[in-house]
């Protein structure tokens, strides 16, 4: 009997110190997956490798670009920095920072990551991107989180002021839980792999690193798959989430008097419009967008370069995106007005440089 009460008497006390262990266990792999959290994100490919990279070089001593293009995927296929370098005066480096769906608030977070080297700041603008009501998608924020993009309060308060709703929420999560939700990288990581392999067509590596003009330079579409493409694409605009709402016209307003204020140059390049659109999407929502984004450039006194009818359909290989030799001729005309308007805005590219 004596050792059956020892017996009880020591597993009466390994109870608490299993429980202690078991929770010091769990809290110890916590702590180790929330700190390999980004490094495994970084290993793991995505569709938003391309952002890690962009951040990367921003934050390198070995990059001092003059001037940056932001903006979409139309902006990465339309427009090429070397061929627009050229073309000004004193051929200033700059740097295509746009990427797939880059919408004002990713674009405004690129800005404050922005070396001090950069003067000028292009922003290609679609015109449906004032339709939002979301700050950002959640799945980017965490990218760009993961890859080590930290928001500083002003930013986070000017987007709660204009986004409202749960963007308090959203902007000031836990590493922790900045961390849990990384999986969607794990999941996609496969999926990644295998379009990178199928995908022949495509060097998916270069449009991650290029930091001239970061196109696939896709063969133009053809046939049914170009008609698609206009139904798939146009359809929507069409329907009444192209309102252009407080939020879009806030947050662009105020992105350009950051921009301002930091002492850089801001222009405003309407994208242009394939006129297949015309067939889809009625007049007078175009020219409500429109006149929306020249109110406030004008509001602010920045350069509008206006490009929306600058293209024809042959000059696209879908229903958004510039064909090479469409790049070229938008990327020209940007030269041109950057020259002529250079004095006007008093830019620092452009003639205007020659201060």
């Amino acid at each position: 009997m004596p050792d059956n009460d020892k017996t009880k008497q020591v597993q009466a006390l390994l109870r608490p110190a299993q429980l202690l262990i078991l929770i010091a266990a769990i809290l110890a792999g916590i702590l180790v997956a929330q700190f390999l959290a980004p490094t495994v994100f970084r290993a793991s490919p995505s569709d938003l490798d391309r952002n890690g990279y962009l951040l990367d070089v921003l934050a390198s001593p070995n990059h001092h670009p003059e001037y940056v293009v932001l903006g979409n995927s139309i902006a990465m296929q339309g427009i090429d920095t070397r061929l627009l370098s050229k073309d000004i005066p004193g051929h200033p480096l700059g740097y295509n920072l746009s990427s797939t769906g880059q919408g004002l608030t990713e674009a405004n977070m690129f800005f404050t990551a922005l070396p001090d080297s950069v003067e000028t700041v292009i922003h290609l603008f679609y015109v449906n991107q004032l339709q939002g009501v979301l700050v950002i998608d959640e799945q980017k924020l965490n990218a760009m989180q993961m890859f080590g993009y930290r928001m500083d309060q002003d930013l986070k308060n000017e987007l709660i002021r204009i986004y409202g709703f749960n963007t308090d929420e959203l902007l000031n999560q836990s590493s922790a839980q900045k961390a849990f939700k990384s999986r969607w990288a794990l999941r996609q990581a496969s999926d990644t792999l295998i379009r990178d392999l199928v995908r022949t067509d495509r060097d998916f590596d270069s449009l991650r690193t290029e930091l001239y003009f970061p196109s696939p330079k896709s063969p133009r579409l053809s046939g049914k798959k170009l008609r698609k493409s206009y139904v798939d694409t146009f359809s929507k605009m069409n329907k009444p989430e192209f309102l252009i709402y407080y939020q879009g016209t806030e947050h662009l307003d105020s992105f350009i008097k950051q921009v301002k204020a930091s002492g850089r140059n801001y222009i405003m390049v309407v994208a242009p419009l394939n006129p297949a659109g015309n067939e889809f999407i009625p007049a007078d929502k175009l020219l409500k967008a429109t006149e929306a984004i020249t109110k406030i450039t004008q509001k602010n006194d920045v350069l509008l370069i206006n490009a929306i009818q600058l293209l024809d359909e042959k000059d696209f290989f879908d229903a958004l995106h510039p064909s090479v030799d469409g790049a070229g001729i938008l990327t020209r005309y940007i030269a041109e007005q950057i020259n002529a308007n250079a004095k006007r805005y008093d830019l620092k590219i452009g003639n205007g440089g020659e201060q």
